[in-house]
């Protein structure tokens, strides 16, 4: 994402997510979202190798861990600082989270022997070594109900212990008939399952958390996978590196691992990805809370050397989508930073990746109407794998919505056998969908549909004459909203009933919309109640309409006459996005003048003005500031920061830096109050928001040389 120029611009994104792992030179973390969408690096400027990462239930910290190496990414100071009473020389391989509020990492301490540490957030490093004193190292952790199981290796054979956190920090040992190092755990409706080595293949333990907070219990062994081994360049043993599980499937174990792709197991099923040719080992693995959707990181070793990866993956649908990843040595692990959301992956590593989340399928209840009318049982709407997404959040479309559209489903009949009409008496199905900005109860759609609005309503329409359907998007026309009549699909299920598909694709300033207060990306609540008897929601009346700063949807069957019609009513989220990278400028920003020439214009392709481009779906705020000073490397000379001047977006008057760094930002927009996202368009200018950006320089008595430095923006939401 850096590129150095002469007085130079660089382009960052920050999206409110985060990520992190093995770095060259500091370790970073960085703000990602799904491809093909940038990041912004966060740093404590220390050199480190990070293996490890999780979350607390809250998303407000996260703890690093690694070589050497135990630090805290604090969400709402946006920091990541080291936590104090960490032992140097200890390595720590991987960290989980007890919802009662203590992060618990594992590893091998400076001489070898295990390791185990607690910290809860604001506090410093607890030493939890008391009763490991055998020489080896864990590898991976698993958070049960009770207590953690740690695994690994002592001397070549497996390692397995259970740390009983309700029985005073109780250390338990665990036998394994195989003798292997153990590779990977995971807790799984209170069992825990383990990975091991084996002379073939690899080998699946198990045992229940009742079993093993007894003492020196036993693992089950559960089977063998001969073919569950990796085939790359730096791996001389057969192992499964990561592993994780979900709700939709009833606790299935995943498993991953590197030339036979992804496997579900016990489906058993070889999962492949989008690369023609691959040697992926993938070492990291984390579910959203859904459980629908992973990120997997690790490496492809298809041409030699380790190229870093990052793939989405949905259960079920047997791929795994390859995201966008540039520069890095390496992603060693990975966690998803609750409330889930479609740009929460903290990756362990170096450069950009992304996650996406979705939700759960719903229930549907047939709504009654007179005899002789049109009667809809359900609307609802569903991506390509039947999952739901009314009364929930979905995504704009992330670069590829021939692949990711959505469909509204509308379930009705006309007619029976007695009364002689039929679905050929339909005339005309539409559906009308729009941003509720606060209201409820109100079916409240523009039909004017002007200009200005293409961002917070759309409009389908389906028609059926003389037997044949026709489908079109009615509003927006400027591709706001994508639509794919060639998607769309009408089933006759009888004579009298249909079933249609409407195919969109929501662009990425389509407005969000989520439940209660605006900006707290909460989704809306399920279309069955909440007592437990997943009875749906009436949708016969604007009652369904409850949920402020939602969207809202109006489907309206009418027939052939235009006297017999009825409607439903139901409401969807949308997540928030914002987006702006590399392709959000139009070149290089320079100057040339004379030592000791104050208000030089600076020029980008010879245009003193220029626009940001961008997108974004809710309130923002965009901001630049320097990372340095600008320096030669032919002179000790230096053009301080606060030598630069920007004026344009919403800003009253120019103004320049106070110095360097993100303490001396500018907010060219929104420098008061976030700004409201544009109602109109696929993207958004600096323009659009009140001016094109200018900047100016003042240039000192230095010595002549080229002086460069990179200028940092970045667009920040709630």
């Amino acid at each position: 994402m850096k590129k150095k120029i002469a007085v130079g611009i660089l382009v960052v994104l920050m999206i409110k997510v985060s990520m992190v792992g093995t770095f060259s030179s500091n370790v970073k973390a960085f703000d990602t979202n799904p491809t093909p969408f940038g990041y912004i690096e966060w740093s404590n400027g220390t050199s480190a190798t990070v293996y490890g990462v999780a979350w607390n239930t809250a998303g407000t910290h996260a703890m690093m861990v690694g070589d050497n190496y135990a630090t805290d990414l604090n969400w709402s100071s946006q920091s990541i600082t080291n936590i104090t009473g960490f032992s140097s020389g200890d390595t720590l391989n991987d960290v989980c989270y007890d919802p009662a509020g203590v992060f618990y990492a594992v590893g091998n301490d400076s001489s070898g022997v295990l390791t185990a540490y607690s910290w809860a957030p604001d506090s410093s490093m607890q030493y939890k070594n008391t009763g490991l004193t055998t020489s080896g190292t864990f590898k991976k952790v698993a958070m049960g109900s009770d207590g953690f199981m740690a695994v690994g290796e002592s001397s070549g054979a497996p390692l397995v212990k259970y740390y009983d956190i309700v029985a005073n920090g109780l250390w338990r040992n665990i036998t394994l008939s195989g003798g292997y190092p153990a590779t990977a755990v995971s807790f799984v409706n209170g069992t825990f399952f383990i990975f091991v080595e084996a002379s073939v293949g690899t080998d699946l333990y198990k045992i229940s958390e009742a079993d093993a907070k007894l003492g020196d219990s036993t693992a089950t062994f559960i089977v063998n996978y001969p073919d569950l081994t990796v085939n790359d360049a730096a791996s001389n043993g057969d192992d499964i590196t990561a592993v994780g599980y979900n709700s939709e499937t009833n606790g299935t174990i995943f498993t991953f691992n590197a030339a036979n792709g992804i496997v579900e197991s016990p489906l058993n099923v070889t999962v492949t990805n989008n690369d023609s040719a691959y040697n992926i080992e993938f070492v990291g693995i984390a579910w959203d809370s859904t459980g629908t959707w992973a990120t997997l990181v690790g490496h492809d070793y298809a041409g030699g050397e380790p190229v870093p990866v990052v793939y989405s993956y949905k259960v079920r649908s047997k791929y795994a989508a390859k995201l966008a990843y540039s520069g890095g040595d390496s992603t060693l692990g990975v966690a998803i930073r609750p409330p889930h959301s479609p740009a929460s992956s903290t990756i362990v590593g170096t450069g950009t990746g992304g996650a996406t989340t979705l939700s759960t399928t719903t229930a549907t209840q047939p709504i009654t109407v007179a005899t002789i009318y049109p009667h809809i049982n359900y609307i609802d709407i569903y991506d390509n794998a039947s999952n739901s997404y009314m009364n929930r959040q979905m995504n704009v479309d992330e670069g590829s919505a021939t692949d990711e559209f959505y469909y509204v489903e509308v379930d009705a009949y006309y007619g029976d056998a007695v009364s002689g009409l039929s679905w050929s008496d339909i005339n005309t199905v539409d559906v009308y969908a729009w941003y509720d900005n606060g209201a409820t109860l109100l079916d409240n759609y523009d039909n004017t549909e002007p200009v200005g609005k293409e961002n917070v309503q759309f409009h389908f329409q389906y028609a059926y004459n003389s037997g044949v359907p026709t489908w079109q998007i009615v509003y927006p026309s400027g591709g706001e909203v994508q639509f794919f009549s060639s998607a769309c699909s009408d089933t006759a299920v009888t004579a009298y009933n249909h079933v249609l598909r409407f195919a969109f694709a929501p662009q990425q300033q389509v407005h969000n919309g989520s439940a209660g207060i605006e900006g707290t990306n909460v989704a809306p609540d399920n279309r069955y109640n909440t007592t437990g008897s997943w009875v749906a929601q009436d949708q016969s009346s604007v009652n369904a309409l409850n949920d402020p700063y939602t969207w809202d949807m109006h489907v309206y069957v009418e027939d052939s006459t235009g006297s017999a019609f009825v409607s439903a009513y139901d409401e969807f989220g949308i997540y928030k996005f914002t987006d702006l990278g590399t392709w959000s400028i139009p070149g290089d920003l320079s100057a040339s003048a004379a030592p000791n020439t104050a208000g030089v214009q600076m020029t980008v392709g010879g245009s003193a003005t220029f626009d940001l481009t961008y997108r974004s779906n809710c309130e923002y705020q965009i901001r630049v500031y320097m990372d340095n000073d600008l320096l030669s490397g032919t002179t000790a000379d230096v053009i301080p920061a606060s030598h630069l001047t920007v004026f344009g977006g919403n800003m009253t008057k120019a103004l320049c830096f106070a110095g360097s760094g993100s303490a001396n930002a500018i907010y060219i927009v929104g420098n008061v109050t976030a700004v409201a996202p544009y109602p109109t368009g696929t993207s958004t200018t600096t323009t659009q928001a009140g001016n094109a950006l200018q900047w100016t320089v003042d240039i000192p008595v230095v010595a002549e040389a080229s002086y460069t430095a990179n200028a940092v923006y970045e667009i920040l939401h709630l």
